[in-house]
């Protein structure tokens, strides 16, 4: 696979605080007391009828107009007040958690077809869109889903991995998917080079050697909605004759050979995808055209797959 690499972003929050204090009041000292004899006699005080009426001491009313315009910055305060005490069920139910997700998902999905795959040449029509339609974050593991849309391949357990997006969009590509093409992978996976496929053609087929695994994709298939693709769980190596001829075929292990089984199944004109080499270093990607008994192939491009596994004989 092409190296990739990982970014990172950290946010650090920054946090506002304020302290009052209050003033101390300053006792007055003892000596400042006036002395009792200095107070006025009972009989100085004023009588209670100099007293204003309490009617005179209470503020006087507002008016209709002015309450009609403190109304509504009252009910504002309230209601940004409030927004901080307890949430909003109306806006928790615009914008669900999931809802939010699913946005940022389609926007780095929007970025990754953008910057990784159109910016490297690929320009089929339908391979660009089946690879904006498929979430991606649902054929990976929970513990990858925030890496899903990263420039590289990530691991999906059993030794095995799901393809960088490039690779994924640039071998659909090779075989111009059409609807009405019927198309054969070797090596399920998690199902995404199946789905992907799906978006554009009529008819997937798809073969998994390693049963859990073919399991887990089938089940990814079911949930995204990709219910016509049919997974069988055997050895890719041997094709499914059943289904043949094939239109296309899309090999996502490496073989140490092409396989005369599947160029078998291949229908005449049909195209077959293929990393070739030795396990564990860069092999060829190569691109395999049948024309009656005419087999030609072609060498691509340097890549990185996981080996083809085969069934112990």
């Amino acid at each position: 696979m092409l190296n990739h690499t990982d970014f990172h972003t950290d946010l650090s929050a920054s946090i506002l605080w304020m302290r009052e204090q209050p003033a101390k009041a300053s006792a007055a000292p003892a000596s400042a007391l006036a002395p009792a004899s200095a107070l006025a006699p009972a009989s100085a005080l004023a009588p209670a009828s100099a007293l204003a009426p309490a009617s005179a001491l209470a503020p006087a009313p507002l008016s209709a107009p002015a309450l009609l315009l403190l109304l509504p910055l009252l009910l504002c305060f309230v209601m940004f007040a409030g927004a901080f005490v307890t949430p909003n069920p109306v806006l928790a139910a615009v914008i669900a958690p999931d809802d939010e997700d699913e946005e940022r998902y389609r926007r780095l999905r929007e970025q990754m077809v953008e910057r990784q795959i159109i910016a490297r040449g690929v320009d089929d029509r339908p391979t660009i869109r089946a690879m904006r339609n498929v979430p991606r974050h649902k054929f990976v593991r929970p513990a990858e889903q925030r890496r899903a849309y990263l420039d590289g391949p990530l691991p999906i357990g059993y030794g095995q991995t799901i393809s960088q997006p490039y690779i994924v969009a640039y071998m659909t590509q090779l075989i111009n998917p059409r609807p009405d093409m019927k198309v054969l992978e070797i090596g399920t996976g998690s199902g995404y080079q199946a789905a992907v496929l799906a978006e554009i053609t009529d008819q997937v087929f798809t073969i998994e050697i390693i049963e859990e695994l073919g399991d887990w994709g089938e089940q990814n298939l079911r949930n995204a909605g990709y219910d016509k693709v049919q997974v069988k769980r055997a050895d890719g190596y041997h094709g499914w004759e059943e289904h043949a001829p094939f239109d296309a075929i899309v090999v996502t292990a490496a073989a140490d050979h092409i396989p005369p089984p599947l160029v078998e199944q291949l229908r005449d004109g049909g195209i077959m995808v293929i990393p070739v080499g030795s396990p564990f270093r860069t092999q060829n990607l190569m691109l395999v055209q049948k024309r009656g008994e005419d087999i030609r192939t072609r060498n691509l491009m340097p890549v990185r797959f996981v080996p083809f596994t085969r069934e112990e004989e």
